[in-house]
């Protein structure tokens, strides 16, 4: 891996866990609410079903079952909501660029289970086979692989002295590109002569 792109690299893959961390903490949120709502729920039905009485066991299973399995569900996904931690933030972004940097490496010395986890960590999608036009093709890559590819072209394209307008820093921009910060002047010439 061209070393003139760790930097922006490292940067830009900060940024994007940031956004992504942003968009978990309000998942977060939202499933703590419903676990909340879960947990008085399957209060009110024991209560309904061991102290009030008015409740038929089959109707209890039923209901309590639903309600727990949906907690259950909830409580795990709240665990890996909650697994994004930025604490050691560098130090993953440093080892995943050491990892990518060396992988035709570690592909050749891998077994076919490692290869295999490697493959779905590069083609979280997966890879097919396209019979017309023999050869392999995928509808995603892996954003951090992505983000190499189009960093080390834009590097290559400069060193070429090619004018690049593709700007992969930019990822961040809305689709619609910038807008100026404040009012500018707008000069009208004319074709006809004083």
């Amino acid at each position: 891996m061209d070393k003139s792109i760790l930097e922006p690299l490292k940067y830009q893959m900060e940024h994007y866990f940031h956004e992504v961390t942003k968009e978990h903490a309000s998942e977060e949120v939202s499933m703590k609410k419903r676990l909340s709502e879960l947990t008085k729920a399957i209060e009110k039905v024991e209560e309904r079903y061991f102290l009030a009485g008015d409740m038929e066991k089959e109707t209890f299973e039923k209901l309590i079952g639903k309600l727990k399995a949906e907690k259950r569900l909830i409580s795990e996904q709240l665990v890996r909501v909650g697994s994004w931690n930025s604490s050691n933030l560098s130090n993953y972004i440093d080892r995943s660029l050491e990892m990518s940097s060396k992988l035709p490496e570690i592909w050749t010395s891998s077994t076919s289970e490692k290869k295999e986890k490697l493959q779905n960590l590069v083609f979280p999608e997966g890879i097919v086979y396209d019979k017309v036009k023999e050869g392999f093709r995928t509808n995603t890559v892996n954003s951090v692989f992505s983000l190499i590819v189009e960093l080390a072209e834009h590097s290559r394209q400069n060193e070429n002295g090619e004018n690049s307008k593709k700007y992969p820093l930019s990822l961040s921009a809305e689709s619609g590109g910038f807008e100026p910060s404040g009012p500018f002047r707008v000069h009208t010439l004319s074709r006809r002569a004083p």
